[in-house]
């Protein structure tokens, strides 16, 4: 029936789900009915002088679901609204007790019970209320699925003493009438009937058990809204239990962007779905909710990205089918696709490539373990003085990842644990212009046949730099970018959202620096790190090793101080210590790191004046106790009960600001620079590896190391899209402040990014000049030496790709 043509037959209440009165079309008899006997009905009650009710019943509502109440009596209507509470049916972070709190309904444990035929449980329900006035509307969207849920609208003109006989006190009573002594009273309390969906009003004089319930605190909406589990893919991390709540969508200009950068690209071989995907985020009509699932749901479109492009199980045939695999309008963005047997980009890239930070300073029980005396190969003296010196002048530096467990990788996959040595130039002018150069790799640690240098065959030694780099990005992937950027940060914001309130400063500061992240590692569980899902499908590395070592990983970095100062220290590479002026990673970081610290003390000393307020703040000290109990150990260790200080305070959110910002893009960003590169950075290996390294001879025994064809494309695409930012420092907004001197704070902090970025500009271009006339590097790679992956105007002021 449509809606004018129930406004015309009738006087009454109208409760209307997405927009469609008519989907209510069987009148139940009596008014009651029991969840297993119907699907979507209601009952509509048009009495002449006194009471006028309708009431919609449904077994199962999906997220998105928009339900409207009209009052459209001359009277007061009181709408209700129950639930069955049990934890499948309502959902704790989106469900309807967590919805109505949050608008301001009435909560009350009065609610009826009903029987589940097939089990014939009672189930409790909640309960809630709310007043409107005639002619008024009320609409609330419910952002997660519900089950067993019964809406009612009543008219407050409650004329019991109308009802003439039993059975019209009970029939049109409708719950709220109850037959006393021969006459119709109204029911002060209502007992609920065990197979009634719903109930009347709740008046104050009732029992205790009917009694109004204390509304919730937004906070303690907030724990409803952001369950925590600690049983996802990673195992004892701090993840969402279910789908997050809408405050956590994306802004439609992140999902515009996404959709038409990241789908119509020239990696896809098919046309992507981009005109239904960007009707979704055009049309008004679309929910919020439908938008935050087309981000899940778009991930899957990257898995079909290759379809037709190659037969399943073909192979590489030579070095240059591997370069093929980028298309051309991307290759100038993919500074390592003709690297392949570049030694200074392989050192470049300790410096300032995918993981510039994992450098430390070789000490002679490394040397022990990798038995460099016994070295025998083509250069075997020449190498041994050159490691010898740097090591007596102490410029030698090595990457080490300590014991790899090969026996972590994937059937039909292999790891080995390899070590690679640096030296920093004695030659002042080659160590301006590139920091760093390569001494050798050893693929197993401790194995003398297994080095590899320079001087050997090109096809030995671009076989032991490809191999290095693939076991780095394995470890590198898990480690540095999930563990200590994306489940580290996750983790803080959760703490945030789970204990601040919106208004609190520390929430208001850090809501931009942790904006798209818990959205995206949500989405990231179930699509990413997933059993069959890119990661288990790239890596060389078992899934579940895998993300035990990002969990690791997370917990290890947030257990003490991760400011970029303390990790410098920490590494051994700060300027004293690690004297190059080629350190772009270190030079544009030091930068960043101080404008942010900067930013958090000039914002935070507007509200916390002394040490004493910090420790006053009862929100921070939940927010204290929620980051100790989600496993960040440096907050747990140094900010104890009573003992806060302003300067700890800056130091944490300075630090979180950074690890969501910088250094996310830091090992982020070279996805789709670097690791795009399959024939650079392999992420998995398909050949057994040999211990004797100078039996890899030729061209052919080099590519019998790279997988298929099908999963390089694979990396390709995922690598690609993971690299993409969304929402630089260019867009930061300085206006999202409510209070003056929050607003200034953030002024100056984004005029002094300017000005960063004018000085990282030039000094990019200092260094690209330093290659001028150098032969042994191809005149277009000189642009390479700059580095754009952490200029302001690139870099996204949070993790949300």
């Amino acid at each position: 029936m449509a809606l004018a043509a129930l406004l015309s037959a009738h006087t009454l209440a109208l409760i209307i789900v997405n927009g469609q009165p008519e989907a209510f079309p069987r009148t139940i008899e009596n008014g009651w009915g029991a969840f297993d006997d119907i699907g979507a009905e209601s009952t509509w009650y048009d009495t002449p002088s006194w009471i006028i009710s309708v009431a919609y019943t449904a077994p199962y509502l999906s997220g998105g679901t928009q339900v409207t109440f009209i009052c459209t009596t001359t009277d007061p209507c009181e709408v209700m609204v129950f639930q069955v509470k049990c934890p499948t049916c309502s959902r704790p972070n989106g469900g309807i007790p967590v919805t109505l709190a949050a608008l301001g309904w009435q909560f009350t444990r009065c609610a009826p019970s009903f029987t589940v035929t097939k089990d014939g449980i009672r189930h409790p329900m909640v309960g809630f209320r709310k007043t409107l006035l005639p002619n008024e509307r009320e609409s609330f969207l419910l952002e997660g699925e519900a089950e067993y849920t019964a809406f009612a609208m009543q008219s407050l003109r409650w004329l019991c003493t109308d009802l003439v006989s039993a059975e019209e006190c009970v029939e049109r009573g409708f719950g709220g009438c109850v037959w006393v002594d021969d006459a119709c009273e109204k029911n002060r309390c209502i007992p609920p009937p065990s197979d009634v969906p719903f109930v009347g009003p709740v008046f104050a004089e009732c029992a205790s058990e009917c009694a109004v319930a204390p509304r919730p605190t937004e906070v303690e909406i907030a724990r409803m809204q952001y369950p925590v589990t600690y049983a996802s893919s990673l195992p004892g991390v701090p993840a969402l239990a279910a789908m997050p709540p809408l405050r956590e969508a994306p802004l439609n200009t992140w999902l515009y962007s996404f959709a038409s950068r990241a789908l119509p690209n020239p990696y896809f071989d098919r046309p992507a779905p981009t005109a239904e995907l960007m009707e979704i985020l055009t049309n008004p009509a679309r929910s919020d909710l439908q938008k935050l699932k087309l981000i899940q749901a778009s991930m899957g479109l990257f898995t079909a990205a290759t379809a037709g492009r190659v037969v399943d199980g073909e192979r590489a045939l030579s070095l240059d089918d591997l370069r093929d695999i980028i298309p051309a309008a991307i290759a100038p963005q993919v500074t390592a696709l003709h690297e392949i047997k570049s030694d200074p980009a392989f050192a470049r890239y300790r410096l300032s490539g995918y993981v510039p930070f994992t450098l430390r300073k070789a000490q002679p029980q490394l040397m022990d373990e990798m038995d460099l005396p016994s070295y025998r190969g083509a250069s075997g003296l020449a190498l041994i003085s050159r490691v010898n010196a740097a090591l007596g002048t102490g410029r030698l530096y090595a990457v080490d990842f300590g014991n790899v467990n090969t026996s972590d990788a994937q059937d039909g996959m292999y790891l080995a644990n390899p070590v690679a040595l640096f030296e920093i130039p004695a030659d002042s002018e080659t160590r301006d212009r590139e920091g760093l150069q390569v001494l050798c790799v050893q693929v197993y640690k401790g194995k003398v046949l297994s080095i590899a240098t320079p001087d050997d065959n090109e096809f030995a030694w671009t076989y032991a730099k490809n191999l290095f780099n693939s076991i780095e990005a394995n470890y590198h992937e898990s480690v540095h970018h999930l563990g200590e950027t994306h489940m580290m940060v996750g983790a803080i914001g959760i703490s945030i959202r789970r204990s601040l309130p919106q208004a609190h400063p520390v929430h208001q500061l850090m809501n931009s620096f942790i904006e798209g992240t818990i959205l995206i590692n949500w989405i990231g569980d179930s699509t990413l790190v997933n059993r069959g899902g890119p990661v288990d499908k790239l890596f060389s590395t078992k899934l579940d090793a895998w993300n035990k070592a990002a969990a690791d990983a997370m917990f290890a970095r947030a257990a003490k101080n991760f400011t970029f100062p303390a990790i410098m220290q920490e590494t051994g590479l700060g300027e004293a210590e690690f004297p190059t002026t080629y350190y772009p990673y270190r030079e544009f970081a030091s930068k960043l790191w101080e404008a942010q610290h900067e930013y958090a003390r000039d914002y935070l000393e507007e509200y916390y004046t002394s040490d004493a307020a910090v420790n006053l703040d009862d929100d921070l000290t939940r927010f204290r106790d929620e980051l100790a109990l989600n496993g960040i150990g440096w907050v747990a260790n140094d900010w104890t009960a009573g003992q806060g200080t302003v300067e700890f305070l800056v130091d944490f959110l300075a630090a979180t600001m950074f690890f969501g910002s910088v250094q996310h893009a830091t090992v982020g960003r070279p996805q789709g620079s670097i690791v795009s590169a399959a024939n650079v950075c392999p992420l998995s290996w398909s050949a057994e590896i040999p211990e004797d390294i100078s039996s890899i001879k030729t061209e052919a025994d080099l590519l019998a190391a790279f997988s298929d064809l099908p999963r390089l494309f694979f990396q390709r695409d995922v690598m690609h899209v993971l690299a993409m930012p969304f929402g630089t420092f260019s867009q930061f907004d300085t206006e999202q402040f409510v209070d003056p001197p929050a607003r200034l704070a953030a002024r100056r902090f984004t005029t002094g990014l300017d000005d960063i970025e004018a000085t990282m500009v030039d000094r990019n271009a200092h260094w690209v000049s330093l290659w001028d006339g150098v032969g042994h590097v191809p005149a277009e790679q000189h642009a390479h030496w700059a580095y754009t992956d952490l200029l302001p105007s690139h870099l996204t002021v949070s993790i949300n790709i």
